[in-house]
């Protein structure tokens, strides 16, 4: 039950740590030290980007997933049916105090 979540959460850590500057500065030292072009550091900035951009949706996916699996298995309700359920008791209440104050 936790793994899901915990290994979503985990996932979206190591994709937050490394920022696009980060990349940069790794990439501009790899320049520098002549390890790689500068095309092919802008080559690799750009797919890492757009592999922390799927990897950002898969987590997303993996979340509401695993929240939605969670509240069926735990029988959450949702807001709106909280509200709906708040609304009746409160008209309930209404009904039983109007029963006792006609006693």
């Amino acid at each position: 039950m936790i793994s899901g979540l915990k290994k979503a959460f985990l996932l979206g850590l190591g994709a937050i740590s490394i920022t696009k500057e980060k990349a940069e500065k790794l990439f501009d030292e790899m320049v520098k030290r002549g390890e790689i072009t500068r095309e092919e550091a802008k080559e690799l900035l750009n797919s890492l980007m757009e592999k922390g951009k799927e990897e950002g949706e898969k987590i997303k996916e993996t979340v509401r997933t695993e929240f939605e699996r969670l509240k069926v298995s735990n029988k959450f309700v949702t807001k709106q049916e909280f509200d709906m359920l708040t609304e009746r008791v409160a008209k309930l209440e209404e009904i039983l105090q109007n029963k006792e104050s006609e006693q």
